[in-house]
């Protein structure tokens, strides 16, 4: 195989590569909020343990919320690196098709499709987690807060999208 013949290749399977790199940073962004949530979860646990007589139920709440979180992050975690695994496969049977002189795209089709259907799913859990670590703001915040900017109060806790309140 010459040189001019296997530049197009090497174009058509270093195009999902970006791909790669764009979930590697959802994946950094994750991880870190995992960690995050591990250590927030293991100091209110220890504040819990240490006064069990006087654990609040917030405190409670806040350990739930928590725990969902992990799980949330943890599949997220898992789906967007499922779908880097699909994208790296593709690139495979994309340059050993071509050099082998296979037609490979039904099965290029379905991995890409594959890994952007687990991308999407690793973005509804991180998009669910976002939401349940406002949920946990309202948790700690006392009754009666004030945001900053507004002179309003903040709702307890919002099941529905954000409604605009009128003054």
């Amino acid at each position: 195989m010459t040189l001019a013949e296997l530049l197009p290749v090497l174009q058509m399977a270093i195009a999902p590569a970006a791909l790669v790199s764009g979930v590697g940073l959802l994946l950094l962004c994750m991880s870190q909020r995992f960690a995050t949530v591990v250590d927030r979860t293991r100091s209110v646990a220890h504040a819990v343990a240490s006064s069990p007589g006087s654990s609040s139920a917030a405190a409670r709440r806040q350990l739930a919320l928590l725990v969902r979180r992990a799980w949330l992050l943890r599949g997220g975690v898992g789906a967007a690196g499922a779908s880097v695994a699909l994208t790296v496969l593709l690139m495979i049977v994309l340059v050993a098709g071509t050099l082998a002189g296979v037609d490979v795209a039904p099965a290029a089709i379905g991995l890409l499709l594959a890994g952007l259907l687990t991308l999407l799913v690793s973005l509804c859990l991180f998009l669910r987690d976002v939401t349940l670590s406002l949920n946990a703001l309202w948790v700690d915040l006392p009754p009666g807060s004030l945001l900053p900017t507004e002179g309003r109060p903040i709702p307890r806790r919002r099941r529905r999208v954000w409604e605009p309140v009128e003054a």
